[in-house]
């Protein structure tokens, strides 16, 4: 499996390319936050592209700080593997030929050491809705993930890649075409949202990330075995945790 390590020079270059001047904030030191054997990263979106630069970027920071040797895997939606073109940047990104099941992503996380799971809550959701805000979670399962794996999360976000994205009036008429293999699109669209259209055309003049570790409230001993229950827990948290992901977003 590759590590950071691996992957660093080509994003470093990456993000030299599209990226003017930078900064990171972090009231914990780094360095004593990779002293986890594993972390489940959480990032927000801001536009559909700018996972690029906050990628790119996170990578550098935690080569710096001595965690050259980590290991970093996503959680990609089934979309990307459904077609060739998508499916080599998903497996690039995930270091998995294929989708996982969540309890698959349970005990492979549990059982590794200096591994970050990166997740990008937001999803979808990032093409419809304000930049400047996070925007509702898809789903907040990944609160079990941490729970489960005893993994921490680290919070990211990320601030000035919003000249990435073009706000796009779409017709509502649209949304019978792309009901059949875009519900949740059409969804949105007929409801009159913006769509954020990615737009990359601009370098990114200065580019901000905070990071800040998190510890769920929750104990798996605290979780209910009844599966609405279980989930009106998780969304409780996650609010929570997009409060603060706001603020520090608002922060920077």
């Amino acid at each position: 499996m590759r590590t950071l390590g691996d992957y660093n020079p080509f994003l470093k270059a990456l993000f030299d390319s599209i990226v003017e001047k930078s900064s990171f904030y972090s009231e914990t030191p780094l360095g004593s936050i990779l002293q986890n054997p594993k972390l489940l990263v959480l990032v927000n979106h801001s536009t559909p592209l700018s996972w690029i630069p906050s990628v790119s970027f996170l990578c550098q920071q935690v080569v710096q700080h001595g965690g050259t040797h980590r290991r970093p895997r996503g959680i990609a939606d089934r979309w990307f593997y459904s077609n060739p073109l998508t499916t080599v940047l998903a497996e690039y990104l995930t270091q998995s030929s294929k989708p996982e099941t969540f309890d698959e992503i349970i005990s492979h996380f549990s059982e590794a050491k200096d591994t970050d799971l990166v997740i990008f809550p937001e999803g979808a959701n990032t093409f419809f809705g304000e930049l400047s805000e996070i925007q509702p979670f898809r789903s907040s399962k990944f609160i079990e993930i941490s729970i489960r794996t005893q993994a921490p999360i680290l919070l990211v976000v990320h601030k000035g890649s919003e000249n990435w994205s073009l706000p796009l009036a779409v017709p509502a008429a649209w949304s019978t075409h792309l009901g059949a293999f875009a519900p949740f699109f059409a969804k949105q669209i007929q409801s009159g949202k913006m769509l954020n259209f990615p737009f990359p055309v601009q370098k990114i003049q200065d580019f901000r990330m905070s990071v800040q570790i998190y510890n769920p409230a929750l104990y798996e001993s605290d979780l209910s075995a009844h599966p609405l229950e279980r989930k009106s827990q998780l969304e409780a948290e996650a609010e929570q945790i997009r409060a603060i992901m706001q603020e520090m977003l608002e922060s920077l």
